[in-house]
């Protein structure tokens, strides 16, 4: 029997079917596949391609039975396309995209699918180019891309802004030129200098540096949201009727000890505070890890033991389930040790798509903590059978915290959902927590 879907999910189809090419950013777990296969279905897509991430390959596949009853489809791995597939309906992971793009773009594919279209914010990433072409480039056309030619290329994605609104660039430039030049923001740079306020500064460390432009904050909404009017379509969770968790800092004390240790680290790397918190504003931490890798890892091993006595008590006293999110193999053990007794799953990027759905089976069925890599289980997890969830670390990135902390949500979900995040008040890691709070308020005010 095939799924009934949710009025959302009726009228996001009918949305995509009316254009070549249009975003459906509905927030998680409103509907979106869903939805863009009934889409599919109502343009008669013969031959559809799916990009979307490693761990979604395996949700998509079964959508396409669920909703349309389509078993004619197969997730394509790393150099296994040699030649255009007899498969009718392709599933890709981005990560493979770029090494297999020449094949992908000798087929005549009717509709193109890219999902969590967010993978493709920066105009000069490989994968950006892979499926759109060099949109940052001042002859760019269209036509560059893979996909330039194809009838249909619909963009799903929960977090269309995961940090500032430079990060929509990309997916306007390719889809709708003519509306960007209509507002004189069709170059990369004029459309980053109109809806973004920013400063350039110099990163120096050492014989090291580096000039970064610094985003601050959006600016220009209003204006931006009449670019994105009619190519976008946004429903809330709140706007089908899915509680919005309620989002609290979860203090923790440390030693004094603990926090001189801290500061050790910190200072060790010969870098100011305003550095490490620009570099988190932009998005930096590759370029920073030998500073940060150090300074996030001992930072959330602290946070990791008073975080699990706290999380003991509560579920002693009646706490039926609890997330906790993490971003260091260590703290994940820590809480495996901790919270033995009451039977802990985990899900990190090692796991196959199977153990995945075990590690949710398990969860729903006897399990009463579930320990979650931000990133790996930011995305086709369902863990809303519970209520609570912790962030035990962070993310630089908003886009990974608020795709983490709706795994708790659902349709389903009576209960109001809670987040926290812990925080030592007083150090670096109260400040980077403030950093981030900055940047998914600025966000809010476009999306």
């Amino acid at each position: 029997m095939l799924l009934t879907p949710y009025d959302t999910q009726k009228s996001g189809a009918a949305f995509l079917a009316a254009r070549k090419r249009a975003l459906l950013a509905d927030e998680p777990r409103v509907g979106k596949t869903g939805a863009a296969l009934l889409a599919s279905q109502r343009i008669g897509a013969e031959r559809t391609l799916v990009v979307t991430t490693k761990s979604g390959g395996a949700v998509w596949r079964q959508a396409w039975r669920d909703w349309l009853g389509v078993t004619d489809c197969c997730i394509s791995s790393k150099g296994a396309l040699k030649k255009p597939t007899p498969n009718r309906n392709i599933i890709i992971s981005w990560g493979s995209l770029v090494s297999q793009i020449d094949q992908l773009a000798e087929v005549q594919w009717d509709l193109v699918i890219l999902d969590e279209s967010h993978y493709a914010k920066n105009p000069e990433a490989k994968r950006s180019i892979a499926a759109l072409g060099p949109t940052a480039s001042p002859d760019y056309s269209p036509l560059e891309g893979a996909f330039g030619l194809t009838p249909y290329v619909w963009f799903l994605t929960g977090t269309p802004v995961p940090n500032l609104p430079p990060d929509l660039y990309p997916m306007l430039r390719f889809s709708v030129p003519d509306r960007l030049s209509e507002y004189g923001v069709l170059a990369y740079e004029d459309f980053y200098a109109r809806y973004c306020r920013f400063y350039n500064k110099t990163m120096r460390r050492g014989n090291w540096s580096r000039s970064l432009r610094i985003g601050l904050e959006a600016k220009n909404t209003e204006e931006l949201s009449e670019v994105l009017s009619g190519f976008w379509l946004r429903r809330t969770q709140k706007d089908v009727g899915i509680q919005e968790p309620i989002y609290e800092v979860l203090p923790l004390e440390v030693t004094d000890g603990q926090r001189e240790e801290l500061s050790n680290i910190w200072a060790s790397g010969g870098m100011t505070a305003t550095d490490l918190l620009d570099a988190a504003d932009v998005g930096e931490t590759k370029s920073l890890d030998i500073h940060l890798g150090p300074l996030r890892r001992v930072t959330g091993t602290i946070k990791a033991r008073p975080l699990a006595e706290l999380i003991c008590e509560e579920l002693d006293a009646g706490t039926d389930r609890i997330v906790i999110m993490y971003w260091h193999r260590e703290v994940r053990d820590h809480f495996l040790k901790s919270l033995a007794k009451y039977r802990p799953v985990f899900i990190d990027g090692s796991c196959s798509a199977e153990e995945r759905r075990a590690a949710q089976a398990q969860f729903k069925e006897r399990s009463r903590v579930a320990v979650c890599q931000i990133q790996a289980a930011g995305e086709a997890i369902d863990l809303s059978n519970a209520n609570e969830l912790v962030f035990a670390e962070f993310s630089f990135t908003p886009k990974d915290m608020k795709q983490a902390a709706l795994r708790i949500t659902n349709h389903n979900q009576m209960r109001q959902p809670r987040v926290r995040v812990a925080a030592i008040a007083g150090t670096l890691d109260e400040a980077l927590q403030r950093s981030l709070t900055r940047k998914v308020q600025s966000n809010r005010k476009v999306i």
